[in-house]
């Protein structure tokens, strides 16, 4: 850039947090701020410059009519890297995502009008990863060490991001947790989610239950903040699990089984991420609450859905079946039948005894319209002339004749 002939007006520090003050404008996650920084970074290289250079020159000419022949040699620098991407075999979308990172920083941020257009071409996306089956999902379970198996698994029930699971934290599952309650409720508050929707949670079923207990039995001391899942380092001390390790593990796993394969620069058809494809897959319930769990942002339907957690609990093990990896034994299978079997001889019972319920309201009704006969009854001279006890008896030998009269008339009708 012919520009870039200023006089130091920056020091380095300063350039460095006008650099995190457009990150944190910018990016929501820290993997979207790592890749606009690194986007950012390669594109100087290319140019031959670098930042503090730049800024200094543009803050030198961004006053001065120097500032339009600036802004012409950054958007052609723009274009050319552009085409050099695509020459350098880079996927549409994936020049798209960098053109945006890059036009954040120039064009939104510092407020230069650089001139570059997007491609108007249609672009389509080539979906590099297939289908994972519960076959192998099994395999990769049983390779797995525990950590990374309760990691896998509470990933595949729960339909969740690794980088969520990464930050999750004891408190976040100790309710339902210790008190074994199944489905098992995970709090998800707003800070674990992207794009910073809002505050929900999600499930495990009962596989995923047994495997996380199994992997926590070996932490008893285990604190609130602490993170579910962590690594030593090297020092002996514990940190916070990274997206990028718990891939690394995954995929090693599938090389062992000779489950992937990838093409050279391309992604391979077996990733981490196919746990939670899976979860979207497979999950057979209603797909607001399904979306609601894996933390996508619902629109509108947010102010619909509802937030009775009980509601959700039903609505999760309606598609637990289809979604469990294991299958639970032949005679808890009989047992979860006969249940249903009971559930449905419940149903017709309660709607017999509300039948029931109705005849005997409307019996009721005619004694009621018996008793002034009865009394008229016992007014007569013969009933009169008798003492009170067996007056007594007397009425009370009529209306037990007035009900047999009744119940012939009630079996008769129904």
């Amino acid at each position: 850039m012919s520009l870039i002939k200023s006089k130091k007006l920056l020091q380095p520090d300063q350039v460095e947090d006008d650099l995190e003050i457009w990150l944190e404008k910018s990016c929501e996650g820290a993997r979207t701020r790592k890749d606009y920084r690194k986007y950012l970074m390669e594109f100087l290289s290319w140019c031959g410059v670098d930042l503090q250079s730049l800024l200094e020159t543009w803050a030198n000419v961004k006053y001065t009519i120097k500032r339009e022949q600036f802004e012409e040699e950054l958007g052609q620098l723009l274009n050319r890297y552009s085409i050099y991407l695509k020459r350098k075999g880079y996927a549409p979308l994936t020049i798209k995502k960098i053109m945006t990172a890059l036009l954040s920083f120039f064009r939104k941020y510092k407020k230069i009008n650089v001139d570059y257009e997007f491609d108007s071409k249609k672009m389509y996306v080539k979906f590099h990863n297939r289908d994972i089956t519960k076959e192998e999902i099994r395999k990769i379970l049983e390779l797995a060490r525990i950590r990374d198996k309760a990691f896998f698994i509470v990933m595949l029930e729960s339909g969740l991001r690794p980088d969520t699971l990464c930050r999750l934290k004891y408190k976040h599952i100790k309710e339902d947790f210790e008190k074994g309650i199944i489905p098992m409720k995970i709090d998800l508050p707003s800070e674990l989610l992207k794009d910073k929707v809002s505050a929900r949670w999600s499930f495990i079923g009962e596989d995923g239950y047994r495997i996380l207990k199994e992997y926590l039995s070996l932490r008893p001391n285990i604190k609130d903040d602490d993170y579910v899942f962590y690594r030593i380092r090297n020092t002996g001390e514990k940190t916070r699990l990274s997206p990028k390790t718990i891939s690394v593990q995954f995929g090693r796993i599938c090389n062992k089984l000779g489950l992937t394969e990838a093409g050279k620069g391309k992604p391979r058809p077996i990733r981490l991420y196919c746990l939670r494809k899976y979860f979207r897959n497979n999950m057979t319930c209603d797909p607001s609450y399904r979306e609601f769990w894996m933390g996508h942002s619902l629109g509108t339907d947010e102010h619909y859905i509802s937030r009775d957690i009980e509601r959700h609990r039903e609505e999760y093990l309606k598609g637990y079946n289809n979604l469990r990896i294991y299958s639970p034994p032949p005679e808890i299978m009989e047992l979860a039948k006969r249940i249903q079997q009971l559930e449905k001889e419940r149903e017709l019972l309660l709607k017999e005894l509300e039948k029931y319920k109705q005849q005997t309201i409307s019996f009721m009704k005619r004694i009621e319209q018996f008793e002034p006969i009865i009394a008229e009854a016992s007014k007569i001279v013969t009933i009169d002339k008798l003492d009170e006890g067996a007056k007594r008896k007397l009425i009370e030998e009529l209306k037990e004749e007035v009900k047999k009269e009744l119940l012939k008339e009630l079996k008769a009708s129904s």
